[in-house]
């Protein structure tokens, strides 16, 4: 197949944090043999176009110059327009030169079929280009959009509906976001779940956290760990609460955040607040090669999130097998089996995180038992190659599908996908 992907967000250098998600799927559909090309906006720094893993990016400059693009490194457009209202304009512009570059790969490279990551706004190129050139388009969805579209940026919603409805397949990565669909009342015949993916050899039991140099040295010191945006929907304030209640039984034991965002500051006065900043350690960034061992340094992994579509970091940690304690919140309970692959807590509520956390420090042999069942559990349902496969075969039968039912000319395709949606 000729594949090609828009997205918002996507690695602007080999090794980069942003969405390697995307990335991953997008390689591991070219090992299977497959051409994949990737329209993304270009940030300061990175190249215009550039074959990464096999993959050839296409990088769009939407404002000039490049430095003044404020759209958000990681694709987060609507956060960008509230915090500076200024930059509609530059959503604008995104939008038209997002749909002007996918259209020219998809006319010189012969593309066969569209993803859009995620619905909005890449889906309205998607549209778009359908309509002008009749190809299949898909939608790779993801929770996050939709909810924050039903509680927020309600402006949003008529776009989404549009988009997700006019889509020939939606592929949502959980069955909570499957489920958030018929919330927001874009209903389509065409769905299918496919959870997120990631890399069991770069995340493995056999690597060591001592093997590289860390931001500390922790000695014998038990170490909790999280990964996370600073942001609210995940929750992090409960598990500093948490800490407090852990510390008063074992006050060796240390906290770990890893990331950045918005409640950074503010975590961290609550951590001084509380009187144990001593025993939490905040990192801002983590290299993409360092992060694995970050994983491994740690007893047990943490997510206190309050809404989450799947959870990609839970999957890295398992994957490392690590134990993990997470909220029964979203599609989490899609990715942790309580009590064999990790613990599942009430979300906001610290005395239940810690009662977990403290649970799992004194039962050594439960926690490498979940440790064990995590890693199995990843190997046998969300590792890239499984996923990529069950991608590659989605793409493929709704293909033949379309083919077989598209009589020749125009109007036929447009016939053919609309008797599609109707029976795939």
């Amino acid at each position: 197949m000729r594949i090609c992907f828009i997205t918002s967000s996507y690695p602007r250098y080999k090794g980069d944090s942003a969405s390697p998600f995307v990335h991953e799927l997008a390689r591991h559909l070219v090992m299977l043999g497959h051409k994949v090309w990737v329209v993304t906006p270009h940030y300061p720094g990175a190249k215009r176009c550039e074959l990464m893993d096999g993959v050839s990016v296409h990088r769009f400059r939407y404002f000039t110059p490049a430095s003044q693009q404020r759209l958000g490194a990681y694709g987060a457009m609507y956060t960008s327009i509230e915090q500076q209202p200024s930059v509609i304009f530059q959503a604008i512009l995104y939008v038209w030169f997002m749909m002007i570059e996918a259209l020219k790969v998809c006319k010189r490279q012969d593309i066969e079929i569209m993803v859009s990551f995620w619905a909005f706004p890449q889906g309205l190129a998607g549209i778009v280009i359908k309509k002008m050139l009749g190809l299949p388009f898909v939608v790779r969805l993801n929770a996050v959009e939709i909810s924050l579209s039903l509680s927020k940026y309600t402006f949003i919603i008529p776009f989404l509906k549009s988009i997700l409805t006019n889509a020939d397949l939606v592929i949502p990565n959980s069955t909570y976001t499957k489920n958030l669909m018929y919330e927001l009342k874009a209903l389509t015949r065409n769905v299918l779940t496919i959870r997120e993916g990631t890399d069991i050899e770069r995340f493995n039991p056999s690597i060591s956290g001592n093997n590289v140099k860390l931001s500390y040295n922790l000695g014998n010191k038990f170490l909790l760990l999280t990964v996370a945006r600073l942001m609210e929907r995940k929750g992090i304030e409960y598990l500093i609460y948490a800490m407090k209640y852990v510390l008063s039984k074992h006050p060796e034991s240390v906290l770990t955040i890893i990331g950045e965002g918005p409640l950074k500051q503010k975590l961290m006065e609550l951590a001084k607040g509380l009187g144990i900043e001593k025993n939490i350690i905040f990192i801002s960034k983590v290299s993409d090669k360092t992060l694995p061992y970050y994983y491994a340094a740690a007893d047990i992994f943490v997510l206190p999130s309050i809404a989450e579509a799947l959870g990609v970091v839970l999957l890295e940690a398992m994957a490392t097998g690590k134990p993990v304690i997470a909220s029964r919140v979203g599609g989490i309970p899609e990715v942790v089996i309580d009590g064999k692959t990790g613990i599942l807590v009430p979300a906001k509520n610290p005395q239940a995180l810690s009662d977990a956390i403290i649970s799992l420090m004194e039962d050594r042999n439960t926690l490498q038992m979940l440790g064990r069942n995590a890693r199995f559990h990843i190997i046998e349902k969300f590792s890239w190659t499984r996923i990529a496969k069950e991608f590659e075969e989605a793409l493929i039968r709704f293909l033949s599908f379309s083919k077989d039912k598209n009589p020749t000319g125009e109007k036929g395709k447009q016939q053919s996908k609309k008797d599609s949606r109707q029976s795939f």
